[in-house]
């Protein structure tokens, strides 16, 4: 059982990672760009003055995304 827990974990982690990759892909396409604001990244949009969004890009709301 160990072996299959590992397993999954290992697939959960991946899916993860690809759905954070989809995510800033999709930002960037929205106008969306990406600043490193001592170590943490902050979103910021040129026609939303005000508006950050911090940490990875799955943390802008989707419909911002697109």
């Amino acid at each position: 059982m160990p072996a299959y827990n590992k397993q999954r974990r290992e697939r959960d982690f991946e899916e993860g990672m690809a759905e954070r990759k989809q995510a800033a892909e999709d930002a960037r396409r929205a106008g969306w760009v990406s600043h490193d604001d001592d170590g943490l990244a902050v979103w910021t949009h040129p026609d939303r003055p005000g508006v950050k969004h911090y940490g990875h890009a799955i943390n802008i709301p989707e419909q911002d995304r697109h």
